[in-house]
């Protein structure tokens, strides 16, 4: 909506991706939930974690060169 109200502003919703964090660490560990624990683990296998550095080189390319149109959802791993 923000986006076609102000059409001078560009708007993004970045999804960083699965970040290799602290907090991240911090959940696989203590999560009570041994089902959530596999999930992310299994995730984990299937696409490394990134780090921060990863996702905020990607995400300065994707504003530079602004392949999306205002106000799309951009994911770490979409292809633009």
């Amino acid at each position: 909506v923000f986006a076609e109200e102000f059409p001078e502003v560009n708007v993004i919703n970045y999804s960083p991706g699965p970040v290799d964090t602290e907090l991240l660490r911090t959940f696989l560990e203590t999560t009570p939930d041994e089902s959530v624990r596999e999930e992310l683990k299994g995730l984990k296998n299937k696409r490394p974690h990134l780090t921060t550095e990863q996702t905020v080189k990607r995400l300065v390319a994707i504003l530079r060169d602004q392949k999306y149109k205002s106000g799309n959802h951009v994911d770490y791993f979409s292809d633009i």
